[in-house]
């Protein structure tokens, strides 16, 4: 189904063509999914934090967690599959969001260590969803508008992946003073390193946003006169015209 809308949103949406139309539709539907599911997603992500062991939370887990891991897992499927001109960060974000999700439902979706480490990075991540409307909007907006929204993304970024960074630790340092340093499942390890790689997709693109500049508007050399459009030649044929003339 994702990979039906892409193309209609890619020939639709009024993109600029600086970038590949289809890589801005992958992130305007993955953008506008995000802000859809980020209510549920942060709500998964402080009860994975929360460690609690009443009847109504894990209800909440067991019945909007299924849902919302394959909705997560398809969008970067999809993208993979639709756009496969990505940067190798991004390749390797998709690739491992599928092995979290099979991994959620060879463990049928328990409340375990290594689940509720992929839950709270997938639910702070559905709250970044403004990531993947600047990546969409990417040319479209030129001038202090762009500025402003780089700015904000890369912000919101900065807290989405220091958040995940504390919450990743608070998990360990619990777990560890509960059940002890060495009693950790062999599975958590796995996930743990796995989870590395997607954090270098972060940092790479918040490198990208903190570097990012907006670009000078382009001068055009043709100009208009009494209806017309007449071409202003350039320094080089002018140069060159008159050496001929000596």
């Amino acid at each position: 189904m994702l990979t039906v809308t892409y193309p209609i949103v890619a020939r639709t949406f009024p993109f600029r063509a600086t970038v590949s139309r289809d890589y801005k539709a992958v992130n305007v539907i993955k953008g506008s999914t995000l802000a859809m599911m980020t209510p549920a997603g942060a709500t998964l992500a402080l009860i994975s934090l929360a460690d609690m062991q009443e009847e109504w939370v894990r209800n909440i887990w067991a019945a909007w967690l299924p849902v919302m891991s394959a909705v997560y897992a398809a969008l970067d499927l999809s993208a993979l599959i639709y756009y496969r001109d990505c940067a190798k960060t991004t390749l390797l974000h998709h690739t491992l969001v599928q092995l979290f999700y099979l991994y959620l439902e060879w463990v049928h979706y328990e409340y375990s260590l290594a689940a509720r480490a992929i839950v709270l990075y997938a639910g702070v991540s559905t709250c970044e969803f403004i990531v993947n409307v600047r990546l969409a909007l990417r040319g479209s907006i030129l001038g202090p508008a762009a500025m402003q929204l780089n700015r904000k993304t890369l912000r919101v970024y900065l807290v989405g992946t220091y958040v995940n960074f504390v919450g990743q630790g608070y998990l360990v340092w619990m777990a560890g003073s509960e059940k002890g340093w060495l009693a950790f499942p062999v599975e958590y390890w796995i996930v743990a390193l796995a989870m590395c790689g997607v954090f270098i997709d972060d940092l790479y693109l918040i490198q990208y946003l903190w570097k990012w500049k907006p670009r000078a508007p382009r001068r055009s050399l043709r100009t208009k006169k009494a209806g017309t459009e007449h071409d202003v030649p350039s320094l080089a044929a002018l140069a060159s015209r008159s050496t001929k003339a000596e």
